[in-house]
Order: structure tokens, then C-alpha cells, then sequence
């Protein structure tokens, strides 16, 4: 930090270069300061600007996992519906239509395990895989 004639601080960037006489012992220091102070303000500007785009980036980005979660577990869940309603009714039948209902048991239970791939594929992706060990074999 300077501070102007008029009172005003400003960052300055202040590189200094030793100059030397023909004996090599320091004669003078030169030092150049230049005024940063706007470039700082802009470089502040551009990460809050970044920071706020990333933040924007990572909310659209869970949107639209959202989304394509809520779509991959609503086929599988609509059919285990649709099909539990079925089988009560065909277990409420006089006489019941037990092949029927166990048909449709079969096919919840395929949903259900449909179900249970989309929830196991999600937390799979969440994982880091392990990093694997190379051997380094010279071919010398």
C-alpha cells in the first residue's frame, strides 16, 4: 500500500532492481511502482462473479439429476402399484385367481428389483474409484 499526494491509498506493485558500479558494490536501487488497485478490484469481481456461476452451475446440475431420478424410479414404482391393486383383486375374487395374483407378484418383485438397480447405480456414482497400481516395467 502507497499513499498518493492527495492522501489516497492505493496497491502498488513495487519491483526493485540493485544497480552495481564496476567494482560490483551497490550503487543504486531502482524501484518502479505501479498502481494495481483497479486490477485487484476487477480480480475481485471476476472470482465473485465465478464463485456465483459455479454455485448456478452445481443448482442446475442437481436439477437436472433430480429430474432424471425422479423419472428412472416413477416407471418402476407406478408398476408395483398397478400391480399390488391387481393382485388384491384377484385375491378378493371368489374363488381367488391365485395364478394370476402370483404372476403379478413375479412383476412387483421385477420392479422392486428395477428399483433397487437405479438406487445402486446412484451410489455408485457417488463413489471415487480406487486408484489402480501401475507396474513400471523399463525396456532397457
Amino acid at each position: 500500500m502507497h499513499t498518493k499526494r492527495d492522501g489516497t491509498q492505493v496497491v502498488v506493485s513495487s519491483p526493485w532492481s540493485l544497480q552495481r558500479d564496476e567494482h560490483g558494490q551497490p550503487a543504486a536501487v531502482l524501484e518502479t511502482n505501479t498502481d494495481i488497485s483497479e486490477r485487484k478490484r476487477a480480480r475481485a469481481a471476476f472470482e465473485e462473479v465465478r464463485d456465483e456461476l459455479a454455485h448456478i452451475s452445481r443448482v442446475t446440475m442437481l436439477g437436472e439429476l433430480s429430474a432424471s431420478i425422479a423419472h428412472e424410479m416413477n416407471q418402476p414404482l407406478a408398476n408395483i402399484t398397478i400391480n399390488a391393486e391387481a393382485t388384491q383383486q384377484y385375491l378378493a375374487e371368489d374363488p381367488p385367481k391365485v395364478n394370476e395374483a402370483r404372476a403379478l407378484v413375479d412383476s412387483i418383485v421385477a420392479s422392486v428389483d428395477r428399483a433397487s438397480n437405479v438406487i445402486d447405480r446412484i451410489r455408485g456414482s457417488q463413489k471415487r474409484p480406487r486408484p489402480r497400481r501401475l507396474r513400471w516395467i523399463s525396456t532397457k
